[in-house]
């Protein structure tokens, strides 16, 4: 099995005791997450030292708003168990792969992230890496679509 169902009980667990968790929050009746989820599912086939999860937002209502999604699919992903990625949509099967390269690159030698990423979109917003993914990144900083800590 390339991804696990992920529930409340299992998600801290999942989190703590992965390198990277990439998690898939969708609803069956959502269109755009069934569109995103054969990408989902090839990448995850590809990237094996990676933990894919999908967490079904009508079976654990509660996680989801834990988690603060609004919108269907939604992708987090998690590194050290700490959150480097949010987006509301899904990505195409390219900028998920290089997504995944980037996150593996974060840190430094002394084992510390270098930055964790956090953002959300605004409804109807259509964000995609411009150039790459260090000019994406630079573009959501100076629109204010981005917080960065480091």
């Amino acid at each position: 099995m390339s991804t696990h169902a992920i529930t409340a009980g299992t998600l801290v667990r999942t989190i703590d005791s992965n390198e990277i968790v990439v998690l898939d929050v969708w609803a069956e009746w959502c269109e755009p997450c069934d569109q995103f989820a054969s990408t989902f599912e090839r990448t995850a086939l590809a990237h094996r030292d990676v933990f894919f999860g999908k967490i079904d937002a009508q079976r654990e209502g509660a996680l989801v708003q834990e988690l603060r999604v609004q919108a269907l699919p939604t992708l987090l992903v998690y590194r050290r168990s700490a959150m480097v990625f949010r987006k509301a949509g899904g990505l195409t099967p390219t900028a998920l792969d290089e997504l995944i390269r980037q996150v593996k690159d974060l840190g430094g030698g002394d084992g510390q992230l270098q930055a964790i990423v956090h953002w959300e979109e605004e409804p109807g917003e259509r964000m995609g890496p411009p150039l790459s993914w260090s000019e994406w990144l630079r573009r959501l900083l100076l629109h204010g679509k981005m917080q960065l800590a480091v």
